[in-house]
């Protein structure tokens, strides 16, 4: 059976502990929490444990999304995939989006607009 979702949000289940806004990526029919190599396939918009269900922003929804910075990063800084489902300003990786708000320190969570 196909299917369509014509929202932002799709739900999953966890492979394993994922906190809220964490960035999260396939893991066989599973979501888990992504790696700065990682393509994502959106942000968890709640913590779970393993087996839990839990909702996804889809990388693709319209508007903005709230991510988890892994050091500061000023407003207006692109910014791309970290460590543990996390955002960095960009340095040489590909960006994932702009943040519309500054993060002071590893664990802030800020505003982002996905490109």
């Amino acid at each position: 059976m196909t299917q369509q979702i014509d929202t932002g949000a799709k739900t999953f289940t966890a492979s394993g502990t994922i906190a809220r806004f964490d960035r999260v990526k396939f893991a066989s029919d599973k979501v888990a929490v992504a790696g700065a190599s990682d393509v994502d396939v959106g942000v968890a918009t709640e913590a779970a444990a393993a087996d839990d269900v839990i909702s996804v922003w889809l990388r693709t929804k319209q508007g903005t999304m709230k991510m988890k910075a892994s050091a500061a990063i000023a407003t207006g800084a692109e910014v791309e995939a970290a460590a543990s489902g996390k955002i960095v300003t960009k340095s040489a990786g590909t960006t994932i989006g702009i943040a519309l708000e500054a993060a002071g320190a590893d664990g802030d969570i800020i505003e982002v607009l996905r490109v």
